[in-house]
Formats: C-alpha cells, structure tokens, sequence
C-alpha cells in the first residue's frame, strides 16, 4: 500500500504573512524533490467561497452580529469543496506533500473570538473540530503551525496588502475590527494551548516588539513540520 504524503498547514491572523511563508515552504519542500501542492483558503472566486465573500464584505452585518456557527460553516464549505484535490493529491505518495495557507483553526479562531465565555468557547473550539473531521469528514493536518503577531502590526500589513478581488475595501470586516483581531491572537494561543499536538505556535515578533525577518520566521517553519 502507498504511504500517504503530508498535510501541512500555515495559520495565523490576517496579515501575519501566512502568504509569504507558505510560498517559501512551497520553494524549499520543492527544492527537496518533493511533489507540492499549494493552496489557500478561502477560495476567493469560487462559487463554494461565494457565502464567505459576501460575510467578509459586510452584507450580513457585522463581524460580531453573524454567530460564530453560521460563519463556521460557510467557511468549512468552501474548504470541504477543495478536499478531493487536496486528497487525490498527497494519495499519490509520501513524495506527494500539500501546503494550506489556512485550514481548520482559521475557523475555530476567528469564530470563536466571537465567544466572550471562556467555557462556551472551548466548546465552540471542541464542536468545530467535531464537525469538521467527523461530521464533514475532511482530511485531517499532520503539521500545522500558527504564525502569532500583535493586532496592530496585522493591521498595517494587511493595508500594505494588494486589492483583493473578493472587496473593494482596504480591510475586510475581519480586518477591521482591531479589538476582534486581537481576540483572534488570543483564539490562536488558546488552541496552541488546548491542542499542543495539533498546533504549533511560531512568534513573529522579537522582545522589542519588532517583526522578525521572514528568513528567521522560515526556518522555525521548517523545523515545526520536519522538513
């Protein structure tokens, strides 16, 4: 029987580079003589991304007035539409790796830093594992790391960003919002904590408070996957 190839997945809050870095892990896994596949999450474009584009644009109200179930599912729909490529693909052999820019804990972040109660959040965190895997059935990481940076810097990079084909706003309602986005920091390090062996935290700041290069965030990558 063919070994499967691996899953990776890079996570994190809007604009903590998960772009970047998970085209230097395409290069290296690449220069390794792996088969990669690349993909990120949401599908902008897609009739499956069709529900989210239109959440993140606002036409649902706004990012705390959608509940947090509502706007999991859209989400999960949209990532259980590319599972078939993504599976085809790594069932080819373990020479056969595929590299996510955002998966599972995008959802169970950013929804569930909609959730004020500690409790009924670890909850949330615990149903959209549930739902995801057993319910929906789709494919489980075997690596993901969260790329951790304070709200703030998000913020300013994410309007460095280029025009994004799915709104015509600098910042999308996720992005705007600086309170929430910093209670998805808090969603992530909280996973971290809840779930050590599924979600690898990586600090992209130094103790000045200063974003490290993308080189030095790089090499913490390739040594969580063990690549």
């Amino acid at each position: 029987m063919t070994e499967r190839g691996k899953l990776y997945v890079i996570e994190g809050g809007d604009g903590s580079g998960k772009a970047t870095q998970a085209e230097k892990t395409r290069e290296y896994a690449t220069s390794l003589g792996k088969n990669v596949l690349k993909r990120s999450f949401p599908r902008y474009g897609e009739p499956s991304a069709s529900v989210v584009e239109r959440y993140l644009n606002g036409e649902f109200g706004d990012v705390n007035s959608v509940p947090a179930e509502f706007a999991a599912y859209a989400f999960a729909v949209d990532r259980l539409a590319g599972t078939a490529e993504i599976r085809t693909h790594i069932e080819q052999g373990d020479d056969h790796i595929a590299i996510l820019d955002r998966y599972r804990a995008s959802n169970l972040a950013h929804q569930g830093a909609k959730i004020r109660d500690l409790q009924k959040r670890r909850d949330f965190y615990v149903w959209g594992e549930r739902m995801e895997t057993e319910d929906l059935g789709m494919l489980e990481p075997d690596h993901t790391v969260v790329l951790l940076v304070p709200p703030e810097i998000s913020h300013e990079n994410v309007a460095n960003k280029d025009k994004r084909d799915y709104t015509d706003k600098t910042h999308d309602i996720h992005e705007a919002d600086m309170d929430y986005q910093g209670r998805v920091k808090l969603a992530y390090e909280e996973l971290c904590a809840l779930f050590p062996d599924r979600y690898v935290p990586i600090e992209c700041t130094d103790m000045d408070g200063h974003m490290r290069t993308r080189e030095a965030i790089q090499l913490d990558i390739r040594t969580a996957l063990g690549l």
